[in-house]
């Protein structure tokens, strides 16, 4: 966890207003509820990027199924940055 976060006073907020925008979207399983949240703590407003809305917004799967996608494609980012070092 990023200890800067417990400087940051828009974070209660932003948790908030991530929250209300994920169950709008129709994230409704609280395992991914709390990584939206998770990025969301770590990564100010990543939903909103638009390559990341675009493809949160797409249709035909579910937000679910595209988000847990992301959250696929994020840890194979990670795990190769991980590789490099």
């Amino acid at each position: 966890m990023n200890p800067k976060l417990g400087d940051d006073p828009t974070l209660l907020q932003r948790l908030a207003d991530a929250y209300s925008d994920a169950k709008r979207m129709g994230l409704t399983q609280d395992v991914l509820l709390t990584e939206f949240l998770h990025l969301e703590a770590q990564i100010p407003g990543f939903y909103r990027k638009p390559v990341i809305s675009k493809w949160l917004e797409k249709t035909g799967a579910s937000i679910e199924d595209r988000f847990t996608d992301l959250l696929d494609v994020l840890l194979k980012e990670a795990e190769r940055a991980q590789e490099v070092r």
